[in-house]
């Protein structure tokens, strides 16, 4: 009978902490700290994509950093920069052209040109070219910063188009009246070459070199139906203009730019990377490889040295994607190394390799970790089989938990660490199976179908103490909240529209805590789903000369993944910047109460009657109130530019910019359409009330029958 009370009673609690508000302060602790360091100077972290220019220096993409380093061709750094744009999420074309200062980068169907020092000289949309039309970009390569050569990944067809010239259809490059099957393309000197399949049907998968002029006018042909490399995927030009043709398995063949066979190289490397092999040709017959796990390489076909290394310390920490611990203990999975790194007291003591597959996309991770009640972890695995393992990190000795086999592996999965309870929430039946390690007894509740199961494939769960279900739907940007019985209680949307951006969600002291990975930063709402604040800004840690640089610019996240809370701790999983954020100590708010009236010059705030210079009115529909008198309510920082009349509001991490007269307003460097301008009326400045109250997260309601105004905030202090 006294388990069934107290049972009672905490679902009363919980229910009590989602309809009524929690007066505390926004306050983040001092102590926090950082665990784990990833690439140093001359290392990288996951390199993609490789090009030489002109004067031989080696530009790499980095994928980890989101970022480029330039080498000389002695391999020591030049510089290294984040890349200066805002990247999509998922990249599905992806190409890189390095010039003499500067480099081409293409990422899906953007190209921008950005120097040496990280500077974004030129961004250009494609697809706001109405002659590229369908047209599906896959490769690139330019002889000026208007005339390119693309290839189209659906029809493999070359096409030449002049970007100064936006009504000109592109030139398909053709022989023989028929378009060219193309493998592979590059620029040299003001000219084009191509690598082409012969015959796209035929079995012997033989191809030929083409050399163009700008006008898509073929100059020369080389057969390549004595290549000994039959299988070919591409090629790459030296500075002096030679053609590396490699195959997959790194044998390469050097030809001439007018296509003589200079050198073979034919010795197969005996480990190739996993993902897409890429050469580029360097000095004397030499190519460098990437290697996305290990580096650059300098290989003449016969000896390979590594010259230019990924991070690989033991305790080095390149992609934590998920992240677990206690009082005492901190275990991180590294997508890249598929390593669990165990930390006591946040010291590094020692690692171990999974023998689960990896994912084959190193942007996402198969694998989370939930902390137990003990200092085992839990392991969770999901591909086409959900697997859960037990691990204990101290020996890395693991069990596995049985999973009945009637729930779906197509499924989200949350451990609490309070009981050891299992949640599986199988989307494609809305049923929320949940059970222990130590009972067959599997509860099984179901939820309502509240969205369409397509758009579920990516969310995440977290269940409280009492059972109440938290479900966020990344793809809406949604939170929905249900309790013991599978009943709804109600949902909330995030304030940061983010198409697939939020990654995960926890609880922490009676707060929800979700991950926004694309604006980077991790957003604190009470469970009514009133919003108090973010922590986090974007910044990357680029290839320090010490480790400890790690430690500092502590609000800089990059690709953020992942959370855990336990007690009186949160960890983010830094995914980019290699490393964790620890919080300690207690994230609390205080509710801020606005009340106004169209036509009134009596305002409240916390039942504080406040006298306005001038009554609130309407126009189209919204509401204008005096500028000082909203952002004083707010506790805003106001800054008055006269000569430019703009207005300038900053609360925390947040800053509002609107001009006078301008539909145009910039939140956190975002433009934003206004519905009203700001205005001057009788020599004093009016606002928007609800577009100011809003970016700022807080929620206002309209009383239509009184014309009252109820705004309600959590401010940080």
């Amino acid at each position: 009978m006294k388990k069934s009370c107290y049972g009672i009673l905490s679902i009363l609690l919980s229910w009590l902490l989602l309809l009524l508000p929690i007066h505390l302060t926004a306050a983040y602790a001092e102590n926090n700290s950082v665990i784990g360091y990833g690439p140093l100077e001359n290392e990288l972290g996951f390199p993609l994509i490789i090009s030489v220019d002109n004067s031989n220096r080696i530009w790499v993409l980095d994928a980890l950093k989101s970022s480029i380093c330039v080498f000389s061709e002695n391999f020591s750094i030049v510089n290294s920069f984040s890349l200066p744009i805002s990247q999509p999420s998922p990249i599905h074309q992806l190409d890189f052209q390095a010039n003499t200062d500067n480099c081409w980068l293409l990422i899906n169907e953007y190209l921008y040109k950005i120097s040496i020092e990280g500077v974004l000289l030129t961004e250009i949309n494609l697809k706001a070219f109405p002659t590229i039309g369908m047209r599906s970009i896959h490769q690139f390569a330019s002889v000026s910063d208007t005339l390119f050569l693309f290839t189209d990944n659906l029809t493999y067809e070359a096409f030449l188009m002049d970007i100064s010239k936006n009504d000109q259809p592109p030139v398909i490059l053709m022989e023989n009246n028929l378009p060219l099957l193309v493998k592979d393309i590059q620029s040299f000197q003001g000219y084009f070459f191509i690598l082409c399949l012969d015959d796209f049907n035929s079995s012997e998968n033989e191809s030929s070199f083409y050399q163009f002029n700008t006008r898509g006018e073929i100059l020369r042909k080389g057969s390549l139906v004595n290549s000994r490399l039959p299988s070919s995927i591409g090629f790459s030009m030296n500075s002096s203009g030679d053609c590396y043709l490699y195959d997959a398995e790194f044998k390469f063949e050097v030809y001439t730019s007018q296509f003589s066979l200079l050198y073979s190289s034919l010795s197969a490397l005996p480990e190739s990377p996993q993902y897409q092999p890429h050469l580029a040709g360097f000095l004397q017959h030499k190519a460098l490889l990437i290697h996305p796990y290990k580096g650059i390489f300098l290989y003449d076909g016969h000896d390979n040295t590594l010259r230019i290394p990924v991070a690989n310390s033991e305790n080095a920490l390149l992609m934590p994607s998920s992240v677990c611990g206690n009082h005492q203990q901190v275990v991180t999975y590294d997508s890249i190394t598929n390593k669990l790194h165990y930390y006591y007291y946040e010291l590094w003591k020692s690692a171990f390799k999974l023998d689960f597959p990896k994912n084959d996309s190193y942007f996402q991770s198969n694998i989370q970790l939930f902390q137990s009640s003990t200092s085992d972890v839990f392991v969770v695995y999901q591909d086409v089989f959900l697997r859960i393992l037990k691990v204990n990190p101290t020996n890395w000795v693991s069990s596995e938990i049985q999973i009945p086999s009637y729930i779906p592996p197509i499924s989200t999965v949350f451990i609490r660490s309070e009981d050891n309870r299992v949640f599986i929430y199988s989307w494609i039946d809305s049923i929320l199976y949940s059970f222990t390690a130590q009972s067959d007894d599997v509860v099984k509740t179901q939820i309502p179908k509240i969205e369409n199961p397509y758009l579920l494939n990516d969310c995440r769960i977290c269940v409280d103490k009492s059972g109440f279900v938290f479900l966020l739907v990344p793809s809406v940007h949604k939170v929905y909240v249900f309790d013991t019985s599978g009943a709804l209680v109600h949902y909330f949307t995030l304030l940061e529209e983010t198409f697939f951006g939020y990654t995960d969600i926890k609880l922490f002291q009676n707060l929800i805590v979700v991950c926004n990975t694309s604006k980077c930063n991790v957003g604190f709402y009470t469970t009514k789903g009133e919003y108090i604040n973010s922590y986090g800004t974007k910044g990357t840690i680029l290839y320090p000369k010490h480790f400890s640089a790690y430690a500092e610019n502590r609000e800089s996240l990059n690709y953020p993944l992942s959370l855990n809370t336990f007690d009186q701790k949160l960890w983010i999983a830094d995914a980019g910047n290699s490393r964790i954020i620890v919080f300690q100590g207690k994230v609390n708010t205080e509710i801020i109460k606005i009340e106004l009236q169209i036509g009134s010059r009596s305002a409240y705030v916390n039942q504080n009657r406040i006298e306005l210079e001038a009554p609130p009115f309407t126009e189209n529909g919204r509401t204008l109130v005096p500028l000082r008198f909203i952002g004083e309510a707010f506790g805003a920082k106001i800054d008055w530019e006269a000569e430019t009349k703009k207005v300038t509001y900053s609360l925390g991490s947040t800053k509002i910019e609107v001009i006078i007269g301008s539909v145009i307003a910039v939140v956190n460097g975002e433009k934003k359409n206004l519905d009203v301008p700001p205005k001057l009326v009788n020599g004093r400045t009016f606002v928007p009330l609800r577009f100011i109250s809003e970016s700022f997260g807080a929620s206002v309601i309209w009383e239509a029958e009184t014309k009252k105004i109820y705004i309600e905030f959590s401010k940080p202090s």
